[in-house]
């Protein structure tokens, strides 16, 4: 009595829970692997290399309509593969120590998902012959990220010592890709009754070792076009190749007026970089919804107490937040409507004070 008209019931359930039915399966693999070397150049000077490659493949399914049977649902499969390198030249004296470096980014991503809109006997829309409808989207980002830096720590005199730094980032981003939605013949996996009515459910599995429903769906069972096929990427939008530099730093004066007191302040800059809304719009819209860069810049003066005797620390701090162009999910209007994506929201700022003791 307490069920909707797809059966679905709070019943036994807490505030954050949901019932499904579907087959909510996930599978990772990942590869890391990574090599330094250090080589003495001096006394008080040092060469560092530092190379990393990391490789992974994900593929899940998700019952993603909150039913106790499946309406919706998604799957998807990730590969991604970057490599990283980095080579750190590093020194010292008396009053001064400086690390001055450069690093170099190649990143490719390849997203392949099916979503499935309407799937099941009695329930789909789409007219005879047809067991429902799946949007398969994929595409592919290829990032190469250039970086320089340089960081000092400069002990001015016996009590007060200058941080500095600063980090040249030169980010290039390619995406390119396809959407469309097709109509389907995949059999019913399984059934529902409510209502005195019985209901057909598909339910798709997947398994990356073998050739799973997923590849059955796409291969055997896909029987028109109910969507033209959209393109995005270079040969439909500027936005598809993205280009741009920015610059981080920091400054900070350290006052040390005793062995177990430590005074702060300083300001910083950090940058995260633009991109592209690949995946959480449609893609269709995909100049709608661009992504720019985001901007922090960070104040904070603090303390920190140290007290040996009885093994205690006490830090303290007031911080402020100030960003341009703050990237958040958001649902914001595309022509074809509501959608949900990564955007950039009005400017925002963060202010505060916190304590810890420990």
């Amino acid at each position: 009595a307490d069920a909707d008209v797809y059966g679905y019931s709070r019943a036994g359930l807490k505030p954050y829970q949901y019932r499904g039915d579907g087959y909510n399966q996930a599978y990772n693999k990942v590869q890391i692997h990574t090599l330094r070397a250090d080589w003495s150049l001096a006394s008080n000077m040092k060469l560092i290399y530092l190379g990393g490659y990391f490789k992974q493949l994900r593929e899940n399914s998700l019952d993603s309509d909150g039913e106790p049977r499946t309406l919706l649902s998604s799957y998807a499969l990730v590969s991604q593969d970057y490599s990283t390198h980095e080579i750190r030249l590093v020194g010292d004296s008396d009053k001064l120590s400086w690390t001055a470096g450069a690093f170099y980014l190649d990143q490719s991503i390849y997203n392949h998902n099916d979503g499935f809109l309407l799937s099941g006997t009695g329930t789909n829309p789409f007219g005879p012959g047809t067991n429902g409808a799946v949007q398969i989207t994929t595409f592919k980002q290829d990032l190469k990220s250039y970086a320089g830096y340089a960081n000092l720590r400069y002990k001015a005199t016996s009590n007060i010592t200058i941080v500095g730094g600063i980090r040249f980032t030169r980010d290039k981003k390619i995406i390119d890709g396809t959407t469309q939605q097709f109509l389907h013949s995949f059999p019913d996996t399984n059934t529902v009754t409510f209502g005195g009515q019985t209901f057909g459910v598909v339910q798709l599995s997947i398994d990356p070792h073998k050739f799973d429903d997923i590849d059955r769906l796409e291969s055997q069972f896909l029987t028109g076009p109910l969507t033209p096929q959209a393109h995005f990427g270079l040969s439909t939008t500027p936005l598809a190749k993205y280009k741009e530099s920015y610059v981080s730093g920091e400054l900070q004066v350290e006052f040390t007026p005793n062995d177990w007191t430590l005074i702060y302040a300083g300001v910083k800059r950090g940058v995260k970089g633009g991109g592209f809304n690949n995946g959480l719009v449609d893609l269709s819209d995909f100049n709608s919804v661009p992504v720019k860069k985001e901007v922090n810049t960070a104040g904070e003066i603090g303390y920190k107490l140290s007290f040996p005797d009885i093994r205690a620390r006490f830090n303290g701090a007031l911080f402020y937040y100030d960003y341009k162009n703050y990237q958040a999910l958001s649902t914001v209007n595309v022509p074809k409507g509501p959608t949900i994506g990564l955007m950039n929201n009005l400017d925002a700022v963060i202010y505060g004070t916190e304590a810890e003791f420990t």
